[in-house]
């Protein structure tokens, strides 16, 4: 017999189960849970605990600490195009620092960044304008 919340293998006449706690139903008609099925299940529940490949590509776009976010703890196969994108974007946003000339290459920088995170919510590859064609990560 196995238990019904966490498939774990119960002894018999046992009114709790020994992994997590829960009481054993004495009903003999309830489905028992199998227990190979409930790993496969655990599995997925952790692997949703990363990053979508959506949400790694916008986070990405969200200043250094974002991209570190998203390239680490997110789906770097599924995102790669749109962390390359964000890494040159941050590379280039760096420009903006140059007194005067930065403030107008800071307003492009804004309409790139709109840009950026409304393409990688879409999922829609296009590269940025001017920059995009830069590939830094392969």
């Amino acid at each position: 017999m196995f238990c019904s919340k966490c498939g774990a293998q119960l002894t018999e006449g046992a009114k709790f189960c020994e992994v997590c706690g829960s009481p054993v139903q004495a009903d003999t008609n309830t489905k028992q849970i199998d227990p190979l099925e409930n790993r496969a299940e655990s599995r997925n529940s952790a692997s949703n605990a990363a990053l979508s490949t959506t949400a790694t590509s916008v986070v990405a776009y969200m200043t250094w600490i974002g991209f570190l976010i998203a390239y680490f703890g997110g789906d770097r196969e599924g995102a790669k195009f749109f962390l390359n994108q964000a890494l040159v974007f941050n590379l280039f946003f760096l420009a903006c620092l140059i007194p005067f000339i930065g403030w107008l290459w800071g307003i492009y920088m804004l309409v790139c960044f709109i840009l950026g995170v409304i393409w990688a919510a879409e999922q829609k590859e296009t590269e940025l304008p001017l920059i995009g064609m830069i590939k830094i990560l392969n």
